[in-house]
């Protein structure tokens, strides 16, 4: 008696909790699913000739062009760029890229030129 009792008690969880399972489900917002969206961070230096604007802009296209071929060489073809840094003697980029498109994305004209460094006086 004592084993069908046992038995029945565990139907009753199980039953109880098959049905708080099916209303989370319906209850519960749809989420989307996650994209498996590929990243990279990538980093790169290029050498400072002199502390002049135009060495420090060269030095940075130098390190962002050296970044966004790494990144296109794995596929990424969206960047953003994360950091850049002027340091003693080279100047740092750090870049954000994946192969997905981020939201409201803009093209740039072919041709187009990199802006000027934010500051160049550190």
């Amino acid at each position: 008696m004592r084993s069908a009792h046992r038995v029945s008690a565990a139907f009753g969880i199980l039953t109880v909790l098959l049905v708080l399972g099916m209303l989370v489900e319906v209850a519960w917002p749809q989420t989307p699913t996650l994209s498996r969206a590929r990243i990279a961070v990538i980093e790169t230096t290029a050498p400072l000739q002199d502390r002049s604007e135009q060495s420090i802009e060269t030095a940075l296209t130098e390190a962002l062009e050296t970044a966004l071929r790494g990144a296109t060489a794995m596929g990424l073809p969206w960047f953003h760029i994360r950091q850049a840094l002027v340091l003693a003697g080279m100047v740092t980029v750090q870049i954000f890229a994946t192969d997905t498109e981020p939201e409201g994305a803009e093209q740039l004209e072919p041709g187009a030129r990199f802006g000027h460094p934010a500051r160049t006086d550190l």
